[in-house]
């Protein structure tokens, strides 16, 4: 295998994030504390003494049965002995990698993307296509278009795609109709569709037609999702895969052995109750989004010489493009003048987009805007 690259968005909020006053770039939604997601229930006395009481010693290792069977429920075609609990998301990435790329696979993967999803793939040494965004300035959007795709599929033998749907750091999400290409493309080949749904239930659009999950729709999918960023529960470390396939699941799970082993019992708890009540978690969600996507808009329209707004559709992100020089020194200088922390486009190797991204899934969000606005008004940007 070969030692994986810096992963430079990490590093880049290892340096900032705990040390910023204000972060307008986060990938995960409002949190909450244990007393909050506890007291989502009417028996929350009950539960916190059974919290209190959870041994501390070994889980199993494929996920607590009763937290598989509440994730089992966000699914159509999914039940619990189709899902393995895992920490976050990146043990998942790196465990399908390893357990079922081989060298020298070929692997499309979109562009740009979170490192993570492309760094496995070039641990295992597998010959990597990128399915490149492309920047619709007629419709003020970024998308993808399906006929790159296609040609990718045409011109090789594709062992797995890595869909990341809805899309960090774009917010574009497909049709359904280009999903259901995607699938067919897939099909076709018996390609893997690994697809990251992280960012799940959080359409921005509540008429819009949903996509459903990789894994119901595909027999030959793997959904990976967690509780870090459409529930905003990152702390709880606690993410899952889902797959049709018990052979894919099961050579996940015997790799798991060689990484974590099994989960916090404690997080495994929270989860559960958390995914109770997921709906009270989500709508809060959306509406926080719904009413920080008004205020982006109304922020973009009045500094349109200087950012072009490509609105996103689903998520807590999006890439804004900065339209004035190099969008790395810009954040730089934000961040020491005026204490605000933005994510250039260089962090996903994309530093030709000359873009940066804004994250609107938290509460302060427009606190933090007003901020941002004072300081452009300020030195006449």
């Amino acid at each position: 295998m070969i030692p994986p690259r810096v992963f430079k968005l990490e590093r880049y909020f290892a340096k900032y994030e705990f040390c910023t006053k204000h972060l307008l770039c986060c990938s995960d939604c409002e949190t909450m504390t244990i007393k909050d997601v506890l007291g989502l229930t009417d028996n929350c006395d009950e539960l916190t003494r059974s919290l209190l009481d959870i041994p501390l010693g070994y889980t199993e290792t494929t996920g607590d049965l009763s937290l598989r069977k509440n994730i089992s429920r966000l699914y159509t075609n999914i039940d619990a002995e189709s899902i393995v609990v895992t920490t976050g998301a990146v043990e998942p990435l790196l465990l399908f990698s390893i357990t079922c790329l081989e060298p020298n696979d070929v692997v499309i993967i979109q562009s740009p993307i979170y490192q993570a999803l492309e760094e496995g793939p070039m641990i295992r040494d597998c010959r990597i296509l990128h399915w490149d965004m492309v920047d619709n300035e007629a419709n003020k959007c970024w998308s993808f278009d399906i006929k790159d795709l296609e040609k990718l599929f045409e011109q090789n033998k594709v062992k797995a795609l890595i869909l990341n749907a809805p899309h960090n750091p774009t917010g574009f999400n497909p049709t359904l109709t280009n999903f259901n290409r995607i699938i067919d493309l897939c099909r076709r080949q018996g390609t893997i569709l690994f697809c990251d749904e992280v960012y799940k239930f959080l359409d921005h659009d509540d008429h819009a037609e949903h996509l459903p999950n990789a894994a119901d729709a595909y027999e030959n999918a793997i959904s990976m999702n967690v509780m870090t960023k459409s529930f905003g529960l990152a702390g709880l470390r606690i993410g899952w895969i889902a797959s049709q396939n018990k052979q894919l699941l099961d050579k996940i799970a015997s790799g798991k052995d060689y990484t974590t082993i099994c989960n916090s019992a404690p997080s495994e708890f929270i989860s559960k109750v958390a995914l109770d009540k997921h709906k009270v978690i989500l709508n809060k969600n959306r509406e926080i989004i719904r009413k920080n996507l008004e205020a982006a808009d109304q922020f973009f329209l009045k500094h349109k010489e200087t950012f072009e707004w490509r609105k996103p559709t689903a998520g807590p992100v999006g890439l804004v493009k900065f339209k004035k020089g190099s969008v790395a020194e810009f954040c730089d200088r934000v961040v020491k003048e005026a204490g605000i922390l933005l994510l250039p486009s260089g962090m996903y190797d994309a530093e030709h987009l000359e873009s940066f991204r804004l994250g609107f899934g938290r509460s302060n969000f427009i606190e933090v805007l007003n901020v941002f606005d004072d300081y452009l008004t300020s030195i006449n940007y």
